[in-house]
């Protein structure tokens, strides 16, 4: 009682009450071009439950609706068109606001966790997963928050720990590049010249 729902009605589905109650409902069936857009960008499931707070936007949308008086003229189409499209635009940027935020808390998991194991293997697959993203969501977000894909950041995050090593050890480089996450010598200067237009060694030197 007192909610509302969003339910994608493309593919076929069935819902009841658990009791012997019958329920009492407003429901409106929404087509056109633009509406999936709409709801694939606010729901990621087939059956979504509006949050609380927006729960009395859809009431006064809806209340409003249906005391426009049913005419089938252009100004009642226009009036109705308005009310759908102020409704799924407000849900959508509510949506994408509550993303942001779901972001910035994966960005700062991703990058503690890239830090605490960047001497070890770390698959993306693995931390989209870690991060119960998809992999291609996972990389777009992180891109956008750090302007670099995972592998760039980690690749960056080992040549700089990397750094610290060549500055303050005589280390041989091939331990060097084993301490800071790399398979093997020859891919870890290959990057280190990649990202710093320098070899280790002349590095060291300077």
């Amino acid at each position: 009682k007192g909610s509302a729902a969003f339910i994608d009605c493309r593919d076929y589905q069935y819902y009841a009450t658990a009791g012997k109650d019958d329920w009492e409902f407003c429901w409106i069936h929404i087509r056109g071009a633009s509406v999936p857009l709409y709801y694939g960008a606010a729901f990621r499931e087939r059956f979504s439950i509006v949050q609380d707070l927006d729960f009395y936007l859809v009431q006064d949308t809806f209340e409003k609706m249906f005391r426009l008086r049913m005419t089938y003229s252009m100004s009642y189409e226009l009036e109705l068109t308005g009310c759908i499209s102020t409704l799924l635009t407000h849900l959508v940027q509510r949506a994408l606001e509550r993303e942001e935020g779901r972001s910035g808390a994966l960005y700062s998991k991703a990058v503690a966790y890239l830090k605490q194991h960047y001497r070890e293997t770390v698959r993306v697959d693995d931390l989209a997963r870690l991060m119960n993203f998809s992999r291609y969501h996972f990389i777009r977000v992180f891109k956008s928050e750090t302007g670099e894909t995972p592998y760039e950041f980690i690749t960056r995050y080992r040549v700089n720990q990397s750094k610290k090593l060549l500055r303050t050890t005589d280390l041989p480089l091939e331990e060097i590049s084993h301490l800071a996450g790399f398979n093997d010598v020859n891919t870890y200067i290959k990057a280190f010249k990649r990202m710093t237009d320098t070899t280790p060694s002349s590095y060291r030197k300077e």
